[in-house]
């Protein structure tokens, strides 16, 4: 197992479930990093445990949802319309941490720190990218966009 999948599988079994606007602000995060089209949200993993993150989270808010097996990944897919949420509800350190936690575990990446310690997380769209460097930069302020 690579270094950056130990790391989602620990983050994976953090439990913020009783506040429900860290669960709130985890799934946000994640939203940054699917496919969306105009009435469905899909999100697809391989990881089991990253499947098991965000069905607990989607269950959590009574999201109804539909998991299937594609191949080796897994993906679940959801109603756009039943997830109302925006990044700048996002006000505490637990929710601004569940919030990049979310989009790291949809899409992030990270080096082993004995190498060197990078993490980068991977979106498509430049909407995208401009709200979760706003959102680290709110942590870090060594956020940087690369094209």
């Amino acid at each position: 197992m690579s270094f950056s999948a130990e790391v989602k599988e620990e983050l994976s079994k953090i439990n913020i479930f009783s506040n429900i606007n860290a669960v709130k602000s985890e799934i946000y995060g994640y939203l940054l990093t699917v496919n969306k089209n105009n009435n469905k949200i899909k999100f697809l993993t391989e990881n089991e445990y990253n499947i098991n993150r965000l069905n607990k989270l989607l269950n959590k808010l009574k999201i109804n949802y539909n998991i299937q097996m594609n191949g080796k990944n897994y993906l679940i897919e959801f109603k756009k319309n039943d997830f109302n949420f925006d990044i700048f509800q996002i006000n505490s350190d637990d929710e601004k941490k569940a919030f990049v936690r979310g989009a790291f575990l949809g899409s992030g990446s990270i080096t082993d720190p004995i190498r060197r310690y990078h993490m980068e997380i991977k979106l498509n769209e430049e909407k995208r990218k401009r709200r979760i460097n706003e959102k680290y930069k709110l942590f870090w302020n060594k956020s940087k966009k690369v094209k």
